[in-house]
């Protein structure tokens, strides 16, 4: 199950979780790459269940997704 979670994230390069970390708190993350093409960090966003669920997260995606490029990008 989880090599299956970490395929579906690689392919869509991001993250989503609620609840798995910290209770009532959900999040949305994708890889920040360093110079060499290796994953030096992340960026994510993150806030309560209750405003912040899977439903709210899908129209930020594309932005985050964006973001983290343009800061890979710049540690080129």
């Amino acid at each position: 199950m989880l090599q299956q979670q970490l395929e579906i994230i690689v392919n869509t390069r991001y993250s989503i979780n609620e609840d798995e970390i910290t209770k009532n708190v959900a999040a949305l993350s994708a890889p920040v790459f360093g110079a060499k093409g290796k994953v030096i960090g992340a960026i994510s966003i993150s806030g309560p269940v209750f405003r912040w669920n899977k439903e709210s997260m899908e129209q930020h995606i594309s932005l985050l997704l964006k973001t983290a490029e343009s800061i890979s990008k710049s540690l080129y």
